[in-house]
């Protein structure tokens, strides 16, 4: 279907433009022919005019003139400069006319008829020609009229016959040949374009049908091999949306499921007297509709985030002030733990000016502390380095946090900020983290114009690396 809407547009183009070419080419020759026409015939009227005022005025009338004795033998032929090109023409003035010497006689037969109408010279004219005559006059007396008529087999008459039907006739011959050859190549081109617009189509029908597997070829670089990879990098990321959004469904049903169990569990227990209604079941009962509820704040948050939704309170903090607020927050968790908890934030850091949102920059820090908690061994180190550093011609400064913990493998690496991912799956909700708290870190960076990375080595530890911008303080240089 294509290929023959293609061919049929092709075609048509190509038939017009032959006959426009045709009926151009016809006419400009048609025009350079009667130009030399009427050009040569002007000039041979004005020689034959001035012959025959010198003549009447020589014999006092024109009895005993003839043909021989007023056409001229040579003929000089004015041309404006479009007209004359080759080695014939050479300028003659300073508007750059041309000029061109013939023979005067074999062109045109003269007929002359003096002022009572008697022919003196040729035959009687026909009709249609009694108005093309040229009057003869000598002190304001018509002395005469003659005409030029093309002599039927002259040169002129010839040059007609054989020069503007053979062009026509040769040109129509190109124009079929050039229209061949281009039809031709138009089948080649639209049969290549076609089939790659078809492949598209089809491909295009098939991801419309669901069938989010299907790929387009890439056999080229070119525009159109660029197109079928950039299609299947559409694809691919439509399959893993998919693929995100059924693990999403089924990880919300897995993290909801647990807690919702143990409360059921723990309600049903009370309900048979089976356990007493004390402060221990109560406790219980609510640290799991505790995590329900976190749970459903992180996601809600975690997904505003994620379609720029989500409110950002930005003002401008000392970034001094700001770590402070972190090791606050955190020093407990890591006495807990039984984990040494280190800052190294040079004084010059310190009065780095940040226009940031300080609740949420600090729950991105805890995210990464506490999952440094989790895969941190009793006895380890969770360390914050704070240094200059510019990113994307900006200037900015990088919070490290690092741990010594068990490290992440290569293969988790790629996947560590999406969500409910977790690098050991054998980790519960209570032991692992709900698979959020990266997650929202990265959104959270991301909102504020920072760049959050990461790099693991086995048996090592991990070290998280957040970039935000700063606004210097005068004085201050990087």
């Amino acid at each position: 279907m294509i290929l023959r809407r293609m061919l049929m547009s092709f075609f048509l183009f190509i038939l017009l433009t032959s006959l426009l070419n045709i009926v151009i080419s016809h006419y400009s020759t048609e025009q350079v022919l009667e130009h030399f026409t009427s050009t040569f015939k002007n000039s041979l009227s004005e020689s034959v005019t001035k012959n025959l005022q010198d003549y009447y005025k020589k014999e006092g009338s024109f009895s005993g003139v003839a043909e021989p004795m007023i056409l001229p033998r040579e003929l000089q032929l004015v041309f404006t400069e479009p007209h004359a090109h080759g080695p014939l023409w050479s300028p003659i003035d300073s508007n750059h006319n041309h000029y061109f010497t013939l023979a005067g006689d074999g062109w045109w037969d003269v007929v002359l008829v003096d002022e009572q109408g008697r022919i003196l010279i040729g035959k009687e004219l026909a009709n249609n020609r009694m108005d093309e005559g040229y009057p003869i006059t000598s002190d304001g007396k018509q002395l005469g009229t003659f005409w030029l008529i093309p002599k039927a087999n002259s040169l002129l008459e010839i040059t007609h016959s054989f020069l503007l039907l053979p062009v026509t006739r040769n040109n129509l011959l190109a124009a079929f040949l050039s229209s061949v050859i281009a039809f031709i190549f138009a089948y080649l081109v639209s049969r290549f374009f076609s089939s790659k617009i078809e492949t598209l189509a089809q491909a295009a029908h098939n991801i419309a049908q669901g069938n989010l597997e299907y790929r387009v070829p890439v056999r080229s670089e070119e525009v159109l091999g660029k197109l079928a990879a950039d299609f299947n990098t559409m694809a691919d990321r439509l399959q893993k949306d998919r693929q995100l959004r059924r693990q999403l469904q089924a990880d919300v049903v897995h993290e909801l499921r647990t807690p919702l169990a143990v409360s059921q569990g723990i309600l049903d227990s009370l309900e048979s007297g089976f356990i007493p209604w004390d402060s221990n079941s109560l406790s219980s009962l609510q640290e799991e509709i505790g995590r329900m509820n976190r749970l459903v704040t992180d996601l809600h948050d975690l997904s505003k985030a994620e379609t720029r939704q989500l409110s950002i309170q930005k003002e401008l903090i000392y970034a001094g002030d700001l770590l402070e607020r972190i090791e606050e927050s955190f020093q407990k968790t890591a006495k807990l733990s039984n984990l040494d908890f280190l800052v190294d934030f040079p004084l010059a850091e310190r009065s780095a000016l940040l226009y940031i949102d300080p609740d949420r920059t600090v729950q991105i820090f805890l995210n990464l502390l506490h999952n440094a908690v989790r895969y941190t061994p009793a006895g380890g180190t969770i360390q914050i380095t704070v240094r200059f550093q510019r990113e994307m011609n900006k200037n900015g400064i990088e919070l490290a946090v690092s741990d010594t913990g068990t490290g992440i493998a290569p293969e988790h690496m790629p996947h560590i900020f999406d969500r409910f991912y977790r690098g050991d799956q054998s980790r519960s909700r209570q032991t692992g983290g709900s698979g959020l708290g990266l997650a929202i870190a990265k959104e959270f960076v991301e909102l504020q114009g920072g760049i959050i990375t990461a790099k693991s080595t086995i048996g090592k530890g991990t070290t998280f690396y957040v970039w935000l911008p700063v606004e210097l303080e005068a004085g201050l240089e990087i």
